[in-house]
């Protein structure tokens, strides 16, 4: 059985920070790997040194991405250990193929998740995420009429997916709930594939004094025949290292960028504002003067959305050029 070696280690290593690793492969004349492993922790040595010279957002980066790694390697172990108790030689090698395999792309997509990170980065500097909250900022909340969420708000969104019709109702409820101190509006989003709902969340958002719409948080569930199967996405401003993001600006500009919630390889949306005078047509209308964003998380790299949204009334229109689809607002009803 031929498992993948430890020195795959500083593969991720090299991958992720500018110092080179050494050669991998080959055995010392007594056959030990010594030398190899020897190199490796050398080169672990020049990582941390790296490492502990970079600024916060790069080190995010960097040990969110070796988290995930070793979450590969738990991965690839257990896989191993499966295949150790085969008997037939065709299975063995079909299951440590398969194995390898997994760890392999998994490996892909930590390292384009790093390099996503990287540029996010590069756009909003090396400093820590740590945004200032204070509760009396929210005492006496500006109206935004790009992100309008008064209760009894209701938008109805359609996309024809190569699977359906999805429908997305988001209707802002008269429910509030206390995050870090701020009294947030619940808004409940809900996602039906050809009338079989799928995803069911609740948001959490509060306008501060100068009208940025802040988001503290989501519950989500994701639902298979009636039954939650993930929470995946989930997070609340100051649980466990999570913080709030902004989901609208008060006064966007052009090439701002900002996060929109932040809890690490969980929760990690960026937008940046692309334009700021554009006319969207969708089923429920034609709506000029709207502002566009591009979204993107770290955790999908290389996937953009661009959002319409159009003044009192909030998004209009979503645009993904990737799966050639698009969300459209094809009914809203004010809130009171």
């Amino acid at each position: 059985m031929s498992i993948l070696p430890l020195a795959n280690l500083t593969t991720l290593l090299a991958a992720l920070l500018v110092a080179p690793a050494p050669p991998l492969g080959g055995h010392d004349a007594d056959g030990s790997g010594a030398g190899a492993l020897a190199a490796a922790l050398a080169h672990g040595q020049q990582t941390m040194a790296s490492l502990q010279a970079a600024d916060a957002c790069s080190q995010t980066a960097f040990l969110a991405g070796y988290a995930s790694y070793l979450g590969l390697q738990g991965d690839l172990n257990l896989a191993m250990a499966k295949c150790a108790n085969l008997t037939e030689p065709a299975e063995i090698n079909q299951c440590e193929h398969a194995a390898a395999k997994a760890f392999e792309d998994g490996l892909d997509e930590v390292v384009a998740q790093y390099h996503a990170r990287k540029d996010i980065c590069s756009k909003l500097g090396g400093a820590p995420y740590d945004p200032d909250i204070d509760e009396d900022d929210f005492a006496q909340p500006k109206f935004n009429p790009l992100f309008p969420f008064k209760p009894g708000t209701t938008w109805t969104y359609h996309e024809q997916t190569a699977e359906g019709l999805e429908v997305n109702v988001v209707t802002v409820t008269d429910e509030t709930i206390l995050i870090d101190d701020v009294e947030c509006t619940v808004v409940h989003d809900t996602v039906a594939l050809d009338g079989e709902l799928f995803e069911d969340t609740l948001d959490y958002f509060a306008a501060d004094e100068d009208g940025n719409v802040w988001y503290f948080g989501e519950h989500t569930q994701t639902l298979e025949d009636g039954l939650v199967v993930s929470l995946e996405g989930t997070f609340t401003a100051e649980v466990d290292g999570a913080k709030a993001g902004i989901i609208m600006l008060a006064s966007p500009t052009l090439d701002t960028t900002y996060r929109q919630e932040f809890l690490v390889n969980e929760a990690e949306d960026v937008a940046t504002v692309v334009a700021l005078d554009e006319t969207a047509t969708v089923p429920f209308g034609t709506f000029e003067h709207c502002l566009k964003t591009a979204d993107y998380s770290a955790l999908e790299p290389g996937v953009t959305e661009y959002k319409f949204y159009a003044p009192g009334i909030g998004m209009v229109l979503e645009d993904n050029p990737d799966t050639g689809t698009q969300v459209v607002l094809v009914d809203y009803e004010p809130g009171s």
